[in-house]
């Protein structure tokens, strides 16, 4: 249903029952659709969103008010002010 990789990131501070390893609750969801046949962008995904998300990134992303602050961090990379934006997130809608 989809012809490129799409994601979704939801924040639910008082986390929600997730069965995870380490029996805390989910606060940090995210959803990826991905094209049927290509399975490459979505492995590319993956590996990026878990080297943002590390211990700091994750608190970062709860202090979150916005979607657009949601996105500026998501979409941020190491080269300063000029912040080439990651290919794998388009702004939110609103």
């Amino acid at each position: 249903a989809v012809t490129r990789l799409v994601c979704a990131v939801g924040l639910k501070r008082e986390g929600v029952e997730f069965d995870s390893i380490d029996g805390l609750p989910a606060r940090i969801i995210i959803l990826t659709l991905s094209p049927l046949m290509t399975a490459a962008p979505h492995v590319q995904f993956m590996s990026s969103i878990s080297q943002i998300l590390d211990e700091n990134g994750r608190k970062q992303l709860l202090a979150c008010r916005t979607a657009g602050e949601m996105y500026a961090l998501l979409t941020r990379t190491e080269q300063g002010p000029a912040r080439r934006r990651r290919r794998w997130f388009h702004r939110p809608a609103h």
